[in-house]
């Protein structure tokens, strides 16, 4: 009875946590800069060797 208690109070726990994400996307608007790639955006490099 209480794994179920536990696993029960995760999910409370995790949809609560999505409820407060969507409020907050709401209040502020969602992030931009983080769901659609720029321009800008660089270029990958080859690695430096910094040490011996």
């Amino acid at each position: 009875m209480s794994d179920l208690l536990f696993v029960v109070i995760i999910v409370v726990f995790f949809l609560l946590a999505r409820m407060f994400v969507r409020a907050c996307d709401r209040i502020i608007g969602a992030d931009e800069e983080a769901t659609t790639p720029t321009a800008t955006a660089p270029t990958p490099t080859e690695p430096k060797q910094v040490a011996a």
